[in-house]
């Protein structure tokens, strides 16, 4: 996953265990992680199968990583902090 703005960019690869931050003029930021949530994460969801218990990580979830996407490219281009509860106000 890429994300771009305004001399500005982020990319996410290898199953989001790398993170590469670039900015004009800067000096190329690089993360490495490990890959170990997707593995708990399955893990986790087949036993609330079995167990017949509500799942760990639900739809909720998945919004707010969706959110949390689209503040980043909203953070990138204001280059200032944009929190995720700016989009949720006055959803109810």
């Amino acid at each position: 996953m890429e994300v771009f703005a305004e001399n500005r960019s982020i990319t996410l690869s290898d199953r989001f265990c790398t993170l590469v931050y670039k900015e004009a003029g800067q000096e190329t930021a690089r993360f490495t992680g490990e890959e170990t949530g997707f593995v708990e994460e399955n893990r986790a969801f087949i036993k609330a199968l079995q167990d017949d218990t509500p799942v760990p990580i639900d739809h909720v979830d998945g919004l707010m990583a969706t959110l949390m996407m689209v503040q980043v490219g909203r953070s990138l281009k204001s280059g200032k902090p944009e929190p995720i509860a700016a989009l949720l106000e006055g959803v109810r």
